[in-house]
């Protein structure tokens, strides 16, 4: 597996590991990569730690469903963070923002409405 600084570092804008193999990654943005995700691999896993660079309240009202033991990211909204603690997963984020889209402006993302 690698680390939060790692996948900050790297190209992808999502992966996905299953105890500690990599099980799904991708360039794309926005939710596209988690969707792409649920589409191949649906919601049976167990172990998923995911990485995702921007992760707003609308990715993790995905995640959820994912349930997994860690979301590890560069940027979270506090919509996204309130979303992941009221189930009990744990996360890490490089920075927290009000809203997501507060990255490039002071506008609430489209997702996050």
């Amino acid at each position: 597996m690698i680390t939060l600084s790692q996948f900050i570092s790297g190209r992808q804008n999502l992966m996905i590991f299953e105890k500690e193999k990599l099980l799904f990654q991708s360039a794309a943005s926005d939710l596209k990569p988690l969707l792409d995700y649920i589409t191949q691999h649906g919601f049976e896993r167990e172990g998923l730690v995911i990485f995702d660079r921007y992760v707003g309240r609308a990715a993790t009202l995905l995640m959820i469903m994912m349930k997994p033991t860690k979301v590890n990211t560069g940027v979270i909204s506090d919509g996204g963070a309130a979303v992941l603690v009221q189930h009990h997963i744990p996360y890490r984020a490089g920075r927290t923002v009000k809203y997501l889209m507060d990255v490039a402006s002071h506008n609430m993302c489209q997702w996050e409405e």
